[in-house]
């Protein structure tokens, strides 16, 4: 194992499944009787889980694709804690964890998660927009 397990793509894919298997878990405990509705359970488990796990494989894929090689560049893998962000603003005050953040109902949470995709797509725009790195470097 050693360092490479504390990569971002690999801390990525590894906190999808636990965020889907967190959520799949709390929506059985909700249904047992918890003390909590099963929607921040969903919301754990899909815009967690899948949620995360797309980003991730948009990150590492769209680097394969485009000609290019693992590390994710910075600014994708500073998409990955605005996703966490946002699922935590999202699931913790429902779950009685965190406080309610002020204004809308999950504006924040909405916000940082659409911020974290938005990041994928400023950084791979460029990237996916023009021929492979191999491709080019050929002409």
């Amino acid at each position: 194992m050693g360092r490479a397990v504390f990569r971002a793509e690999i801390l990525a894919l590894a906190g999808s499944s636990l965020m889907a298997g967190a959520g799949l878990l709390l929506i059985g405990a909700s249904r047992l009787g918890a003390g909590f509705a099963e929607t921040p359970a969903l919301h754990l488990a899909l815009m967690g889980g899948l949620g995360l796990g797309v980003l991730a494989v948009f990150a590492i894929a769209g680097l394969f694709h485009t000609g290019r090689t693992l590390p994710l560049p910075t600014t994708a893998r500073l998409a990955i804690p605005s996703l966490i962000g946002a699922v935590a603003l999202r699931v913790l005050p429902e779950l009685g964890v965190l406080p309610v953040p002020p204004g809308p109902p999950h504006a924040l949470a909405a916000l940082l998660w659409a911020a974290a995709f938005l990041l994928w797509l400023k950084v791979y725009w460029p990237f996916l927009s023009k021929p492979r790195v191999d491709e080019a470097a050929a002409c």
